[in-house]
């Protein structure tokens, strides 16, 4: 277990009338994440801050001077905090004309900010952080809750959700992290998963080692995995799903044994998430034919799945992401970019990008505005990239009127656009729920160098369950010899905050 560490100081928390100062001792020991308790640990090495641990009321016209530590009690807040708050199990509520004029982080505890409050600074919200706060002896102690060695396993008690492909059938696998105790501020991590592709009759897996410091993480690793492009289109789950009942794939795979480093990093706040991702790795891929796997409810045939250009490739890759969630509008950006040459012996040179977002706007009364784009392919001075980096537009998901994978390509421009209307609770329909009417707009293609395609684009209505759906599609270059309809399962959306019902 690590040191502890003890400070005397004085509470002097602001009340209407005259406070009364009293002096106790803080102690922190055991363990949490290791970002946080170097939160933690300057705090309480700074000495310089106000201990809030009973229930404490700051009146609208009393301000308290920062950093402000408020542990194992409830702190109303209708005047002023002028600093920085910490709160470690604990309650803070924020009620008008309150205001923070710093940083909030809340650690394992509750912050409950007024719309009408002024919160000015960054909040951190980490409300299910392993810490508590406890009394003995007079002596408060802020106790992380972490064992010395963590395993945290993966899914469901380390059962990952499994997979179902034309290419591979079912694939069930396992995996887990183990986290040895601390050297120092630095996190030593061992992460496995495996698992067994039973149409190849092969195993998957692969196996990481690294460290972690605050919000970073370096790893190396190796795995043996079947990879794809196309989860833009449909998730693996989703996928998965389609495969079993109906025989329909979204995806093109290839197999490819890969070596790589990694360092990620991730800042969470309360309504955004940044993260970053900058890795180099060899890549041997290698095609994959289609095989017989079971459906629900039967299939003559499967499409191919399209061969790649088998080979090494030996790259470096810069990804940058960001979500947030505000009050009219949710959304998230992403984009990458990949360098790859003949170091390490790979086979190919290419520059290429890849740029990603989708928007949710409030639209009228409780309606949805959501618009999502896609655009990749190589950058000035690579004329075409290998196969095992492309991706197609065509069937459900992307360009409903033309076949599954009609238009493949190393360029890609697509945007899909959707207007929704949540049914009212009065046309719940048995078995099925709610309606939610969705007017679609899809545009786009995918196409290679020294090639030429038109931009197709479908419209379309589609009335959706949260877990079936029914929707009808047109060309606008055929509106009525063109039209597509179609029947479906799906996953439950997770509604917006303008969709609830009001009370």
């Amino acid at each position: 277990m690590r040191a502890s560490r003890a400070l005397l100081l004085t509470a002097a928390a602001a009340f209407a009338s005259p406070a009364v100062a009293q002096t106790t001792a803080v102690e922190f020991r055991g363990r949490g994440p290791v970002e946080l308790d170097e939160r933690i640990d300057a705090l309480l090495e700074s000495g310089a801050f106000t201990l809030i641990d009973r229930d404490t009321l700051l009146a609208r016209d009393d301000t308290l001077h920062g950093p402000v530590l408020v542990a194992g009690a409830s702190l109303r807040v209708e005047g002023v905090i002028a600093g920085d708050v910490m709160i470690i199990d604990a309650n803070v509520f924020v009620r008008p004309p309150g205001r923070v004029l710093g940083d909030v982080a809340n650690l394992g505890g509750g912050f409950y900010p007024s719309e009408q409050a002024r919160i000015e600074g960054e909040v951190l919200y980490e409300p299910t952080a392993p810490y508590l706060v406890e009394r003995r002896d007079g002596v408060l102690r802020i106790v992380g809750q972490l064992s010395a060695s963590t395993l945290d396993l993966d899914g469901f008690r380390g059962v990952r959700a499994p997979s179902y492909d034309r290419v591979e059938g079912l694939t069930l696998s396992v995996g887990g992290t183990l986290l040895p105790p601390r050297i120092g501020h630095t996190e030593p991590l061992l992460r496995a998963w495996g698992g067994w592709a039973f149409e190849a009759g092969e195993a998957r897996g692969g196996l990481e080692v690294g460290l972690g410091r605050g919000v970073a993480e370096v790893v190396i690793g190796g795995e043996r995995s079947t990879l794809h492009n196309d989860a833009w289109i449909r998730s693996d789950i989703i996928n998965s799903v389609s495969m079993l009942f109906q025989g329909k794939d979204y995806h093109n795979y290839y197999r490819a044994d890969r070596l790589y480093g990694v360092l990620r990093t991730e800042w969470v706040g309360e309504r955004r998430t940044v993260h970053a991702e900058l890795l180099g790795g060899i890549e041997n891929a290698i095609s994959l034919s289609v095989s017989d796997p079971w459906t629900v409810f039967g299939t003559d045939s499967l499409r191919l799945n399209p061969p790649i250009d088998e080979g090494r490739i030996s790259s470096a890759r810069l990804a940058l992401g960001a979500e947030w969630e505000l009050d009219e509008v949710i959304g998230g950006l992403g984009g990458e970019i990949e360098a790859a040459g003949e170091v390490a012996g790979g086979d190919f040179e290419f520059l290429r990008y890849s740029l990603w977002g989708d928007w949710a706007v409030h639209g009228l009364s409780n309606h949805t505005l959501g618009v999502e784009w896609n655009v990749r392919g190589p950058l000035p001075g690579t004329d075409s990239l290998p196969r095992q980096r492309w991706t197609y537009v065509g069937g459900s998901g992307t360009l409903y009127t033309y076949e599954i994978g009609q238009f493949p390509g190393d360029r890609l421009v697509f945007v899909e656009t959707s207007y929704g209307i949540p049914g009212s609770p009065r046309l719940r329909i048995p078995l099925l729920g709610v309606p939610r009417l969705e007017i679609l707009h899809h545009a786009g293609m995918a196409w290679t160098h020294e090639q030429s395609r038109d931009f197709e684009q479908n419209i379309g209505l589609r009335i959706r369950f949260p877990f079936a759906y029914a929707r009808v599609v047109t060309n606008p270059r055929n509106f009525t010899d063109d039209v597509e309809f179609s029947v479906g399962l799906s996953l439950p959306e997770r509604s917006r905050p303008w969709e609830r019902p009001r009370r």
